[in-house]
């Protein structure tokens, strides 16, 4: 079960990445804070998410 779960992520990760204009590679550095998040890519996300930035990213510019 845990492989299928894992599949299930991945394409998700995927779908959202696809969504978010970036690529899957990009996703993953940015879902393990190997990566800076722009501020006007943190407006893309929430507004993705369709949550206000200070939710999403609740420790502001200074963190990922």
């Amino acid at each position: 079960m845990g492989g299928a779960r894992r599949n299930v992520q991945r394409t998700n990760r995927r779908w959202v990445a696809a969504q978010l204009g970036i690529s899957y590679g990009y996703m993953n550095q940015i879902s393990y804070a190997h990566a800076a998040i722009s501020p006007a890519f943190k407006a893309k996300v929430a507004d993705f998410l369709g949550m206000p930035v200070e939710d999403v990213f609740p420790h502001g510019a200074e963190r990922v």
